[in-house]
């Protein structure tokens, strides 16, 4: 095998990884946010709104959103700001995203009522949509590398 087909091969792998990993995790989103309809609300409290450098990529923004909430007398904090992740096309996006919400804030949480643990500011869909769009575009990619490949 030349150095070129190494590459295809590589290409192969790394293409059928990332469309199974985005195709699990559009998945297992589509189903939480189609259950996250019919969950209850109730009023909660910004504690902690933070930006910082992503330790994952180069020049990019990651957020962090805590907040605390009390359902039947029990307080859950969580970090769980949107159902579809904190994602974002562009640091721009992150950061009007991030602005939305200050420290203190009164909110409404939404969350699951047979796991109350399980919880979430904002029912977005965007971030699954992309999601769906990155297994779509990775699939592609192995099936050219395969095709390229093998004929």
């Amino acid at each position: 095998m030349n150095v070129e087909n190494y590459k295809v091969v590589l290409a192969l792998v790394v293409g059928v990884v990332l469309a199974a990993w985005f195709g699990f995790e559009a998945i297992r989103r589509t189903l939480l946010f189609r259950r996250a309809g019919s969950w209850k609300s109730v009023q909660g409290t910004i504690l902690v709104l933070r930006t910082f450098p992503s330790s994952k990529v180069d020049a990019a923004l990651e957020i962090e959103v805590g907040y605390e909430y009390v359902v039947s007398a029990q307080k859950f904090v969580a970090y769980t700001p949107r159902l579809s992740g904190t994602v974002f096309p562009s640091n721009e996006g992150r950061l009007k995203y991030a602005a939305s919400y200050i420290a203190g804030q009164c909110v409404r949480v939404y969350f699951d009522p047979a796991d109350p643990n399980t919880s979430c500011l904002d029912r977005d869909w965007s971030g699954i949509f992309g999601l769906w769009c990155y297994s779509v575009f990775f699939s592609i990619a192995a099936t050219v590398a395969y095709v390229f490949l093998f004929t």
